[in-house]
């Protein structure tokens, strides 16, 4: 029982934590960017191989055996398109909290669509965002903007890529969300 108290307690610090965060970054009118550094130390280990830190993390980039890699890790482009939709998430994740949005399941795929000529980039990304909870639609939709409104990544590829979230709440479409520089 105790192991339990201590638990919600972590819980509802977390909880407000969060919330002045996200207070903090709402309430932000100053005109000079506030800006933040994230870093990423790389070692090749192996022909395609590679050793990545970051945050306190090892990780394994390579390319599948078909591209002339060992299959050690996932390659570049999957760690990219998974770190576009774990920042989109993560906003779900924060602002359902700070908003006190119940959710009783949050999933999302998230697929990247790219040319890969040489000089191809990628042109779309689609995040299928699925949720279970007893909010209406309206609410949900409202979490949706801003969770794309507060993602760093989202934001960045918002400039040049379109970006389609469709969000899914109880098995059914409730919207679809486009930007990008040509919407």
């Amino acid at each position: 029982m105790i192991m339990g108290s201590l638990l919600m307690q972590e819980v509802s610090r977390q909880k407000e934590r969060i919330r002045a965060m996200l207070e903090e970054r709402q309430r932000n009118t100053v005109p000079k960017a506030v800006t933040g550094t994230q870093r990423v130390d790389l070692r090749l280990v192996g022909h395609t191989s590679f050793e990545a830190k970051t945050g306190g993390f090892n990780l394994v980039v390579d390319e599948p055996g078909d591209r002339g890699g060992t299959g050690l890790g996932p390659a570049p482009l999957n760690y990219f398109v998974l770190g576009a939709a774990s920042c989109l998430m993560m906003q779900y994740a924060r602002i359902s909290i700070a908003e006190g949005v119940p959710l009783d399941s949050l999933e999302m795929t998230g697929r990247g669509h790219v040319d890969k000529r040489r000089g191809g980039s990628y042109f779309e990304m689609i995040y299928d965002i699925r949720i279970q909870s007893g909010e209406s639609p309206e609410r949900i939709l409202m979490l949706a903007r801003e969770s794309e409104e507060f993602c760093y990544v989202h934001q960045t590829l918002n400039k040049s890529v379109r970006l389609i979230t469709n969000v899914n709440l109880n098995g059914k479409l409730v919207g679809s969300l486009v930007t990008g520089p040509d919407t």
